[in-house]
């Protein structure tokens, strides 16, 4: 935990010194947040497969541990 408070620590400020020194931290900040909103959507189906996954091994597992499968039918709305 100590070593990501250090890096966020170092990233602040070479940001601040970067401010100090006429780089533009609106580019860096804005350029950052197209990057994590462009990470974040192509990680969504990665996580949503991975959730699932996990959802049904635990599902499985319910069941061999029960003993018994409860069995629901499935009914179309109109």
């Amino acid at each position: 935990m100590s070593r990501i408070i250090k890096i966020t620590i170092i990233v602040v400020l070479v940001l601040l010194y970067g401010e100090h020194f006429g780089m533009s931290l609106s580019g860096l900040l804005t350029f950052g947040g197209i990057g994590g909103l462009a990470v974040g959507m192509a990680g969504k189906d990665i996580l949503s497969n991975f959730f699932s996954g996990i959802m049904l091994y635990s599902t499985v597992l319910l069941v061999l541990a029960t003993g018994s499968v409860h069995r629901t039918e499935i009914s179309k709305v109109q």
